[in-house]
């Protein structure tokens, strides 16, 4: 008997140019007769490197067994080539607890090479399923150049403070842009 358990893989999911990701989430949901696509909320989450994305997904996998969401996923490779954008989509699918129907959630993936926050806006936007509402989990410390348009559209902001080298300014840099706009969001730290 082997000393661990190996762990399930996940993949990405699907490679898709940027500009067809809604048609071919379209083809995705026509393929299967038997599974239902299921949203009630919006998740995105910011993270860093490659290994934070496949970690993700996992992730996502395991809270759509109980939270039905369309998730984005973006994750910022620094040593990646500025300005370029990779995509993919997946369904994450699981039995109905009746046991009848898999229920499917789906997620898109972006990968952006370089420094490109200035694209986390847009990519967000662009991607909403309809005017659920947004929970963004934010992975990472926050920049000086967060775009506070994205604010404006997230319901509720994840973060965890204990990961910050310098709490301290990482609160003053939030709080600063969101005295910026208008804006309803929650925010919810993981380390209290």
């Amino acid at each position: 008997m082997p000393d661990t358990i190996p762990q399930p893989t996940f993949s990405q999911g699907m490679p898709v140019e940027v500009s067809k990701i809604e048609k071919e989430l379209k083809k995705l949901w026509q393929q299967d007769g038997t599974a239902t696509r299921a949203s009630l909320m919006n998740l995105a989450i910011y993270c860093e490197g490659k290994k934070a994305m496949q970690e993700n997904t996992a992730l996502i996998a395991e809270i759509t067994e109980s939270h039905a969401c369309r998730s984005i996923l973006i994750a910022m490779d620094f040593d990646g080539p500025k300005g370029q954008v990779e995509a993919w989509i997946n369904a994450h699918c699981h039995t109905s607890k009746a046991g009848a129907k898999q229920i499917c959630c789906e997620q898109i993936t972006f990968l952006l090479g370089g420094d490109s926050c200035s694209l986390i806006p847009n990519i967000v936007f662009s991607h909403l399923d309809s005017d659920l509402p947004l929970y963004l989990w934010w992975q990472a410390e926050f920049s000086d150049e967060m775009d506070e348009q994205l604010w404006a559209w997230v319901d509720r902001l994840i973060f965890d403070s204990q990961a910050w080298q310098h709490p301290k300014q990482q609160l003053t840099v939030l709080r600063e842009s969101l005295a910026k706009t208008k804006t309803r969001l929650i925010l919810c730290d993981l380390n209290w």
